[in-house]
């Protein structure tokens, strides 16, 4: 028997007519079925899901648009039905639109918050809707049309009212932009492109496919933080899906020149910080979010939803590297790339790679973890005090990333990455 989804998804306002409750039309962009559909009198708009693993049938999606409990009629709703992950694209007259995305047969219930709505897609606990996001935004850079390549000067004049993927440092968030927050959201994204920053961006154009949806536009932008977009990218975010790994001449001989400056400093590694003095070293360290960082004593603290990331050009002169570090971790995560992540909450740990994941459990120690990754062809190994894990991974090691959770403390005591 098919199973039958619900996907409930709370609006602040009502909607106004009575509108038709059948998928009305469906076309596939490489893989991806896409249908649009209207929710009737009850909120409720129907979709089947056609595009199933092998020895699995046919679903029905239902979708129930609701606000303040109560269905909001007329919502337009675009299901881009993917075997991997699921988007679903709301768009209801005086709302920002709004694009949510998951793995296939998760379950789906959303309580939304006025526009812009920003939605983390970092979280292994949430829907496991970080893999669903990857595969999404991977399958939209191949598959959208492309743009351009954005700094924060040109931004105003490129981007227009509608929903957005972003994905700057390995993770990905969507929110929506309406048309009378149109500055509100703008704004939103220059603080996610830094000065020096840029972004290659993607619209998908409903509208040019024959669908009705009253907001035609969506959007995925790519950050870089390293001034260079496309082909010229030294280093691209993307990971395995787009490219990764590839680097041209500059990017070489940028890593020789970061290989030669570090070298004083942690003769025979490609990478390290003992954190001395009484501030971040900003040659070494980006501070994504930066909320009350303090390093002293040899000692980096970052509290409360900190984050701090290695350039890109630091980390990729070898594909297979280790690194290791010492550090005082509840609640934290470290990021080593695109889909590579080590989450820990107390002793237990969340080793991933892409779709691949493995648990630690048990984690001698406490809160003062010894961390070792060792990224060998195919395989991604972590040893967080003596507990092991490791599963399968393409992907490469491409930057370092510390973050701290949000109510919880990361102290790191010295970082080190090296090649194998």
């Amino acid at each position: 028997m098919s199973l039958e989804k619900k996907v409930k998804i709370g609006l602040l306002a009502l909607a106004g007519n009575a509108a038709c409750t059948s998928e009305n039309y469906s076309i596939d962009l490489n893989g991806v079925t896409i249908s649009e559909a209207v929710t009737d009198s009850e909120g409720i708009a129907n979709f089947v899901e056609k595009n199933v693993p092998p020895g699995q049938t046919e679903e029905e999606v239902e979708v129930e648009v609701t606000a303040f409990d109560k269905p909001v009629e007329n919502a337009s709703v675009l299901y881009f039905d993917n075997v991997f992950s699921e988007g679903f694209f709301i768009s209801s007259e005086g709302h920002a639109p709004q694009l949510y995305i998951s793995l296939h047969n998760s379950d789906h219930t959303y309580s939304i918050t006025p526009a812009p709505l920003q939605i983390l897609h970092d979280s292994f606990q949430k829907e496991q809707s970080k893999p669903g996001a990857e595969t999404f935004f991977s399958w939209a850079e191949a598959n959208w049309d492309y743009t351009g390549c954005l700094n924060r000067d040109n931004m105003r004049t490129l981007i227009k009212p509608g929903a957005f993927l972003i994905k700057r440092l390995g993770i990905i968030e969507t929110f929506g932009i309406a048309e009378d927050d149109f500055d509100e959201g703008v704004t939103y994204i220059e603080e996610k492109l830094p000065p020096g920053a840029v972004a290659n961006m993607y619209v998908f154009i409903s509208a040019n496919y024959g669908f009705q949806t009253p907001t035609t536009t969506l959007a995925a932008l790519d950050i870089n933080f390293d001034g260079k977009c496309g082909s010229d990218a030294g280093s691209n975010q993307g990971g395995d899906d787009y490219g990764s790994g590839s680097t041209g001449s500059g990017g070489n001989d940028n890593n020789n020149n970061n290989d030669e400056q570090n070298s004083s400093d942690c003769p025979g590694l490609l990478f390290c910080d003992e954190f001395d003095g009484t501030a971040l070293d900003t040659n070494k360290w980006y501070a994504n979010d930066n909320v009350g960082i303090t390093v002293n004593n040899g000692w980096i603290s970052l509290p409360n939803g900190s984050s701090i990331t290695t350039p890109n050009n630091y980390l990729n002169s070898c594909a297979d590297k280790s690194v290791k570090l010492y550090g005082i971790v509840d609640g934290g995560a470290i990021t080593l790339g695109d889909g590579i992540n080590l989450y820990l909450v107390d002793d237990v740990g969340e080793l991933t790679c892409g779709n691949e994941t493995a648990i630690l459990r048990g984690i001698d120690g406490g809160l003062e973890n010894y961390i070792s990754f060792y990224k060998l062809p195919g395989t991604l190994s972590v040893s967080v005090n003596g507990t092991v894990a490791s599963l399968p991974c393409n992907r490469e090691v491409s930057l370092l990333q510390l973050t701290s959770g949000f109510d919880d403390l990361l102290e790191i005591d010295y970082v080190e990455v090296k090649c194998e």
